[in-house]
């Protein structure tokens, strides 16, 4: 099952809130994964974890949506990935 367009805008409208309100940390490099905490919008939802294997690109989440949607990136992921292609523009600028 394939996400429909309503679906996809619903979750990147989310990732954009997650990042307008600094709920997304990037935590550090361990190992070969980056790791990024997301905190909650709101008291009901709950923190998630992500996580960029940078040996192979792949991103994994502890949230139930992902669980149920392999094929579905998540809203936080989307943000983590908006978060880690931010820093690496930095760096690159920083090098020149």
């Amino acid at each position: 099952m394939t996400a429909s367009d309503f679906q996809r805008r619903m979750i990147d409208e989310k990732a954009s809130r997650l990042l307008d309100s600094g709920n997304v940390k990037f935590e550090g490099v361990f190992g070969r994964n980056a790791r990024f905490r997301i905190l909650p919008l709101t008291p009901k939802n709950h923190e998630h974890l992500v996580f960029l294997e940078l040996d192979t690109g792949v991103y994994s989440c502890d949230c139930k949506f992902s669980s149920l949607h392999p094929d579905v990136e998540c809203s936080q992921i989307i943000s983590a990935k908006r978060i880690w292609a931010a820093m690496n523009v930095i760096q690159a600028q920083q090098k020149t």
